[in-house]
């Protein structure tokens, strides 16, 4: 990580001055690299092996737990990935399209229902 320092300083209304320094973090970034299976540490295979028996054993949540750990090692393991998400899926009970749909469905959707009922309810009167 780089730091930056800075000094300020604040005049109040009485005219008295603080100093103080400022320091930013920057963090470096880093270029995530896809591996594979193969390529992963052994410690973190065991744990890829736990969580695919997991899934297959329907336990979503353990399984979720072994592939956030694997992902938070080795972000750029795009099996984890997609296990982890679909395993989200089904451990929150929602239709694998459902994430992708949003709040009120599909894009758009929303709003026009919003101007369609008020006119149902005006003819109605």
């Amino acid at each position: 990580m780089l730091a930056k320092s800075s000094v300020c300083r604040l005049i109040t209304e009485n005219h008295t001055v603080y100093t103080y320094s400022h320091t930013k973090i920057m963090s470096e970034t880093k270029e995530i690299r896809e591996i594979t299976e193969a390529e992963l540490p052994a410690a973190l295979k065991d744990h890829w092996k736990n969580a695919k028996a997991s899934v297959e054993r329907n336990n979503h949540g353990y399984a979720i737990k072994f592939l956030q750990a694997i992902l938070k090692e080795e972000p750029g393991f795009l099996n984890a990935r997609k296990l982890v998400r679909q395993a989200e899926i089904i451990e929150s009970g929602a239709a694998p399209g459902a994430a992708k749909k949003g709040l009120l469905g599909p894009a758009g959707a929303g709003a026009a229902l919003l101007y369609v009922r008020p006119r149902k309810i005006l003819r109605a009167l």
